[in-house]
């Protein structure tokens, strides 16, 4: 969308940007997914272990973000020699982790309380069919002993 919005090309360097802004935006979500998880196994309620998740993640989350696209700023704005080189990858990299941190930050505890209630579906459903399963084995294996 920032290179939309600028006019610029995507090129090998914005490439590069895309690369190391998928690190970055993964150990933004990862980081309070796994906080998260770890207050439920200690016995949280789930909404309240997001939300202290959310709440304790958010500042790093957010000082990353401002370090990143403070130190790239020079570079998006073309200063310097070899600066129109590399304001594509500037601009692409601040976008997207202004992109992101808004993600993580509001559709991450979402998505989580989604996938969790899909998984809790799942098992329910898995582990009917896993005592179903168990009970036929177990049933022919009497009848078997009785012949």
């Amino acid at each position: 969308m920032a290179l939309l919005v600028t006019g610029k090309q995507l090129t090998t360097p914005v490439w590069i940007g895309i690369l190391m802004l998928m690190g970055i935006v993964t150990k933004n979500a990862i980081m309070p997914v796994e906080f998260a998880v770890e207050s439920i196994r200690v016995g949280k309620p789930r909404e309240e272990a997001i939300i202290d998740a959310r709440m304790k993640r958010a500042r790093p989350i957010v000082m990353t973000t401002i370090a990143m696209a403070a130190g790239m700023m020079p570079s998006a704005l073309a200063f310097g020699a070899g600066g129109e080189f590399r304001s594509p990858m500037a601009l692409a990299a601040i976008g997207g982790l202004l992109f992101s941190t808004v993600l993580s930050l509001v559709f991450m505890p979402a998505m989580f309380m989604l996938m969790d209630d899909i998984g809790a579906l799942f098992w329910r459903f898995g582990s009917k069919l896993v005592i179903t399963e168990r009970r036929e084995r177990s049933a022919g294996e009497g009848s078997c002993l009785r012949a």
